[in-house]
C-alpha cells in the first residue's frame, strides 16, 4: 500500500491499495472480466486460483461440513428423533434480528417438514435476555417439553438448571462467546465454544441454525421422512440467514458472504411474504445490497424488540399470508418511527454526559436512569463511532443497571464483559467481539469502568486509524453499469468492505445543507470538467463538513459508488467518505 499525502479531515491516514497490473490483466483475460474488477480482486489479495470461486460462490464449494461444528450432528440427530416421535417442538429466540431470523429459519423448516411447533420470544423488559422462567411457564402451559434455544442459552446457567428441574429437554444453538462451563442441555452447538475446532466462530446464530438445518435435512431425507413428497428447498430460506448475518454485523466472508449473496438473490423471487412486505414498507422493490438489509430492513425488524413488542418480527418472518404480513410490517414501521424519536432524545443526553467523562479512558461508559433500555445498543453504536472507542450505555433496572455496548476492531468487548462477570462485577454479561450486554449492581459502575479500562490496556490491540482506498476513479466511468460491475465482488460489509475510490484535485460547487445534517455538493474533475453530484449523509456536523462549509473548495475526496433508485429509475451516484486537503 502507498501512503497518500494530504491532511484528512477525519484524522485517518489514506492508503492507496497496491495492485499487480500484470496479474490483474491475466485474471481479466482468463476469467473474461473487466480490468476494473480484476484490479479490485488483486488489490484485496484474491489470487487467480481463488477468483472464480470468489465471484461465483456455490454451496457445494463454499458451505462448510455442518458436522465439523462441535455437537451439531448430535443436536440434529436429537431433532430428527423428536420429529419421528411426533413431538411438538418449542422454539426460543432472542428479541433482535439474529434471534428472529434464527427462529423463523427453524420454524419455517419444521412447518415445511410437517412438524408442529410454537415459539417464545422473550420480552426485553420483563424477561431480559435469553431463556427464563417466563419461557418455561409458557411451554409448560401448552404441555411442550422439547425445546430449542437460538441466539441465546450458552451462558444461561440458572435458567437451564431450572428447565432441567422442571423436566424440560432443551437443545442450545448459539454463537456468543462462552467459557469452558456449559449449561445443562441435551445438546449444545456454539462455534465459539473453546473446544470447537470448526473455524466457524464468525457465524451469527442464523448461520449456525442454517447449518443445523442442512444436517437435519440430510438425516430426514435418509430416514425416508419425505418419501412420496417433495422436500423443502433450503435455498428459499437464505434471505433469513442473510438478514441475520448482516444485522448482527458479522464479517461477510466465507459462509457468511455465501449466505448473504444467495439470500439477496433469493429475495428478488419474493417467496417469503414477510420479507416482501418488509421491503415494501421500507420503500424497496428489491434488496440490492447488504446495506439495504442493515440500514433499511434491520432497524424495522429490531423495533419490536426494542419497544416491548418482541414477537412481531418473528411473526412477520413466519407469515405466509400477504395481508397479515403487510399489517405486521406496518406495525413495525410505526414502532420504528417511535424508536427514532426516543433515540434522538437519548443520544443528545448521552453526548452531554460524555463531556464529563475521562478523555484518557480506554472506553466510554454512560449511564442515566431516564434512558430507554431498548435503544441502548443504538446509542452505544453512535457514541462508539463519534468518539472512536468502545462505548457502553446503561439504563436503570429494578435491581441495578442494564447495559449494552458496541466496540471497535482490536477491542474484544465480549471477552472483556465475560471477564468482568467472572470477577463478580456483573450479575449477567456476555456477547461477542463487537457487541455485548450486561447487568450491573446499582453501585457497581465505577468498579466496572475501572476494570474494563485496565482490561483493555492489557488486552486491546487498537488499530491505527486509516482509510484504505481501492483505486482512483474517473468521473466519466460513473454509471449504473459500473456499480453493477462492482457488485460482483460483493456483498460488501465487515471483512469485505465496500470499495472506496479516490477523486484527486476536485473543485467543489453548489454546496448545500439538507435537513440540517446532510451535505449535497457538486464536483468537477480538473481533467475533463465533468460535474457530478455527491451526497454526504450526516456529515454536516463532521469535521469534513465543517471544512467544506467554511470554504474548502479544492481537495481530494474519498467516495463510494452507490445506486439510487427513484420512481423506477436507476442512477449511480457518489457518497462522501472523507476529504483531505492537498
Amino acid at each position: 500500500m502507498r501512503l497518500l499525502e494530504g491532511r484528512s479531515a477525519s484524522g485517518r491516514q489514506w492508503y492507496l491499495a497496491g495492485s499487480d497490473p500484470e496479474l490483474a490483466l491475466l485474471m481479466a483475460r482468463q476469467l473474461d472480466i473487466p480490468m476494473t474488477l480484476a484490479g479490485l480482486l488483486v488489490s484485496r489479495g484474491i489470487g487467480l486460483d481463488q477468483a472464480q470461486h470468489f465471484l461465483n460462490p456455490t454451496f457445494k464449494e463454499n458451505l462448510p461440513d455442518p458436522i465439523s461444528l462441535r455437537g451439531l450432528n448430535e443436536l440434529a440427530t436429537i431433532l430428527c428423533q423428536w420429529i419421528h416421535e411426533g413431538r411438538v417442538i418449542g422454539l426460543i429466540g432472542d428479541y433482535d434480528v439474529d434471534g428472529a431470523t434464527s427462529t423463523a429459519l427453524m420454524g419455517r423448516y419444521l412447518r415445511a417438514a410437517g412438524v408442529e411447533f410454537t415459539y417464545y420470544i422473550p420480552d426485553r423488559f420483563l424477561d431480559g435476555y435469553g431463556p427464563s422462567s417466563g419461557a418455561w411457564d409458557f411451554f409448560e402451559a401448552r404441555q411442550i417439553s422439547h425445546l430449542v434455544t437460538m441466539d441465546c442459552g450458552a451462558t444461561a446457567f440458572e435458567a437451564l438448571d431450572e428447565a432441567h428441574r422442571r423436566g424440560l429437554q432443551v437443545a442450545v444453538i448459539d454463537h456468543h462467546q462462552m467459557g469452558e462451563q456449559e449449561p445443562i442441555s441435551v445438546s449444545l452447538v456454539n462455534p465459539n465454544h473453546p473446544a470447537d475446532k470448526s473455524g466457524c466462530g464468525q457465524l451469527c446464530a442464523a448461520g449456525v441454525t442454517f447449518l443445523v438445518l442442512v444436517r437435519l435435512h440430510r438425516l430426514l431425507v435418509d430416514a425416508g421422512h419425505y418419501e412420496g413428497k417433495k422436500p423443502p428447498d433450503l435455498r428459499m430460506l437464505t434471505p433469513l440467514a442473510a438478514l441475520g448475518a448482516v444485522c448482527d454485523v458479522v464479517p461477510l466472508v466465507g459462509v457468511n458472504r455465501l449466505l448473504t449473496r444467495h439470500g439477496l438473490m433469493q429475495m428478488a423471487e419474493h417467496q417469503l411474504p414477510g420479507v416482501t412486505a418488509l421491503m415494501k414498507s421500507a420503500g424497496l422493490t428489491s434488496a440490492n445490497t447488504a446495506s439495504d438489509l442493515g440500514f433499511r430492513l434491520g432497524p424495522r425488524l429490531n423495533a419490536g424488540g426494542r419497544l416491548g413488542q418482541s414477537p412481531v418480527a418473528t411473526k412477520l418472518l413466519l407469515s405466509d399470508d400477504d395481508t397479515q404480513a403487510e399489517k405486521l410490517a406496518l406495525e413495525l414501521e410505526l414502532l420504528n418511527e417511535q424508536r427514532r424519536k426516543i433515540e434522538a432524545e437519548m443520544r443528545k443526553k448521552a453526548e452531554e454526559l460524555a463531556k464529563d467523562t475521562d478523555p484518557n479512558s480506554m472506553l466510554l461508559l454512560i449511564a442515566d436512569e431516564g434512558f430507554h433500555e431498548g435503544v441502548m445498543g443504538i446509542v452505544a453504536s453512535r457514541l462508539k463511532d463519534a468518539h472512536q472507542k468502545p462505548a457502553l450505555v446503561c439504563a436503570a433496572s429494578y435491581d441495578g443497571w442494564k447495559g449494552s455496548g458496541r466496540s471497535l476492531p482490536g477491542f474484544d468487548l465480549g471477552a472483556a464483559v465475560i471477564a468482568a462477570r467472572e470477577q463478580g462485577l456483573l450479575t449477567k454479561g456476555g456477547g461477542h467481539a463487537m457487541a455485548a450486554g450486561f447487568s450491573c449492581p446499582k453501585d457497581g459502575l465505577a468498579a466496572l469502568q475501572a476494570f474494563l479500562h485496565k482490561w483493555f490496556v492489557q488486552h486491546a490491540r487498537p488499530e491505527d486509524p486509516k482509510l484504505t482506498i481501492d483505486a482512483r476513479l474517473d468521473l466519466d466511468d460513473l454509471s449504473v453499469g459500473f456499480w453493477e460491475l462492482l457488485q460482483q465482488a460483493g456483498p460488501f460489509g465487515p471483512g469485505n468492505l465496500e470499495p472506496i475510490f479516490l477523486l484527486e484535485h476536485v473543485h467543489l460547487e453548489d454546496v448545500a445543507v439538507l435537513k440540517e445534517k446532510h451535505l449535497r455538493l457538486s464536483v468537477k474533475s480538473s481533467a475533463r470538467g465533468k460535474w457530478v453530484k455527491i451526497m454526504g449523509f450526516n456529515m454536516a456536523e463532521e469535521e469534513a463538513g465543517h471544512l467544506i462549509l467554511n470554504g474548502l473548495r479544492n481537495c481530494h475526496m474519498a467516495v463510494r459508488v452507490v445506486m439510487n433508485e427513484w420512481q423506477g429509475r436507476k442512477s449511480a451516484e457518489l457518497h462522501l467518505v472523507d476529504v483531505a486537503c492537498p
